[in-house]
């Protein structure tokens, strides 16, 4: 399944997992975001296809993510606004924490207990030498 289906699938599933979903865009946001995800965790590169047998368990993940973003964005706050910056340390703190969180996340914690489901899917990289 190439990628643009494997989102729609997605965000047809996470729609039946959770029917309060009223916010399209965060929804589309979001999604789009946790495929990118997996398809790094999972090393696919960027034409190759995804197995419709994933489109459940990312979308449980998804919805997961959707839940907690859902309450921490203000739609009137401009995207990727900053919060507060330090000149000296070199820190800035961006306004939506949304985009701060999944950003910065790391996969065991965003995939929580899916990293094992997802495990056998994940492709070996080999490197060989050309000579």
């Amino acid at each position: 399944m190439d990628r643009s289906l494997f989102v729609k699938e997605v965000i047809t599933q996470v729609k039946v997992i959770n029917r309060t979903i009223n916010d399209d865009d965060l929804l589309q946001f979001v999604v789009e975001d946790v495929v990118d995800r997996v398809s790094l965790y999972l090393r696919y590169d960027e034409e190759d296809e995804f197995d419709a047998r994933l489109v459940r368990v990312v979308a449980k993940v998804a919805s997961s993510i959707f839940k907690e973003a859902s309450n921490n964005v203000d739609s009137s706050e401009v995207d990727m606004s900053i919060k507060s910056m330090s000149d000296n340390g070199q820190s800035i703190t961006f306004g939506d924490a949304t985009r701060n969180y999944l950003a910065s996340v790391e996969d065991g914690e965003l995939f929580s207990c899916f990293t094992k489901l997802l495990q056998p899917y994940r492709r070996i990289r080999g490197i060989s030498q050309k000579g």
